[in-house]
């Protein structure tokens, strides 16, 4: 399992893992919102394995973390822990004092 930056051409995938986590009830067109997101130089950050991406989360300039999901079948094999620790270890790196 690796944590890796995520690429625009990731959007679709990571929109799958958004809808496959179980937090939402009813299906909705997420793609444009990560589509903007990502626009607005909002970090993004995936955890994949074996070229399947199962996890992201997504951290903007201030160090608020906006989405962290994991897709269903990989929840619970601490994949949102290593994502955390990733975007923690970046922001402690940009020395933000204050993240969200």
């Amino acid at each position: 399992m690796k944590i890796r930056k995520a690429k625009e051409k990731d959007i679709k995938e990571l929109c799958k893992i958004e809808m496959s986590s179980g937090y939402h009830k009813k299906k909705f067109n997420f793609e444009s919102y990560l589509q903007e997101l990502f626009k607005k130089n909002t970090e993004f950050f995936c955890s994949e394995e074996k070229e399947n991406l199962n996890g992201y989360i997504t951290l903007s300039k201030n160090g608020e973390i906006g989405f962290l999901a994991v897709s269903k079948k990989f929840q619970g094999k601490g994949i949102a822990n290593m994502l955390l620790k990733k975007s923690f270890l970046l922001l402690n790196e940009k020395k933000l004092k204050n993240y969200f």
